[in-house]
């Protein structure tokens, strides 16, 4: 779509840390949004989606608050 349109592209990969991974995984309100409190889902290193661009950019957000991410 981008190139149809003449713009540039640039997937976007956030990275997070295991040990801020796990803290997330474990909030109480997750399932309310129907993901998993599985503390081993921290641990799961199968990548969810492969991405291989020359403008890729990828963004560790390990320690940045909820209000940070907002901005980005």
């Amino acid at each position: 779509m981008a190139e149809i349109r003449g713009l540039l592209f640039v997937p976007i990969r956030f990275l997070i840390n295991q040990d801020e991974h796990l803290r997330q995984v474990m909030n109480p309100s997750r399932p309310d949004r129907w993901k998993s409190i599985d503390p081993q889902d921290a641990y799961d290193e199968t990548p969810l989606l492969s991405i291989s661009h020359p403008n890729l950019l990828e963004l560790n957000v390990s320690n940045l608050s909820p209000e940070q991410l907002l901005l980005l």
